[in-house]
């Protein structure tokens, strides 16, 4: 029996063994993460380690209102499973790709099997004007990083996101082009 709680409380007194229990969930500004729509790279580099930490120990990240610059894609690698990315409204918190003349994903899911997770309460932005070989501007990208298929991703909902494309061929009178406003009702 092992005893966990969301502050990390030593659970001592409950098997009488002096252990840690590691906490059900993170908040991405306890990682140094800004919600504050300034710092993409300390913000890009906070939001990968906390990713990465709940998806390697099956956790759920929670992202408070505000605004997250992004200037590389979030990447969970590997076999994985269990974890879960939530913000508290899709209204509120906003993950924004910032990356100058080069486009990637918002999410870039690499490697082997993915599976039972959820991704909830997002609004997801980024630019197309451009885009780096091999990538495609979006939210989320499906990859082996060696052009194979990925083992399987299964099991999983992505839920209650709004995302939104934006593009500068907007300007451009020869290229008839629709700005993507995509929204689950």
């Amino acid at each position: 029996f092992f005893f966990q709680a969301e502050d990390g409380i030593r659970d001592d007194l409950v098997t009488g063994v002096e252990t840690c229990a590691l906490p059900i969930s993170v908040n991405v500004l306890q990682w140094g993460a800004k919600n504050t729509n300034t710092d993409a790279s300390t913000t890009t580099a906070a939001i990968q380690a906390a990713v990465s930490f709940i998806v390697s120990n099956q956790k759920k990240a929670f992202f408070p209102k505000g605004t997250y610059l992004l200037n590389d894609s979030i990447k969970i690698s590997g076999q994985t499973s269990r974890w879960s990315l939530e913000g508290e409204s899709r209204n509120t918190v906003l993950l924004q790709s910032v990356i100058a003349g080069d486009s990637k994903p918002i999410f870039e899911f690499q490697g082997g099997e993915i599976a039972e997770f959820n991704i909830s309460n997002f609004f997801l932005q980024w630019d197309n004007s451009s885009s780096v070989s091999g990538y495609k501007a979006c939210a989320f990208f499906f990859t082996t990083g060696t052009g194979s298929l990925i083992a399987g991703v299964y099991n999983f909902t992505i839920e209650n996101i709004r995302s939104e494309e934006h593009t500068s061929e907007l300007q451009s009178p020869d290229h008839l082009v629709c700005r993507l406003l995509l929204e689950k009702k």
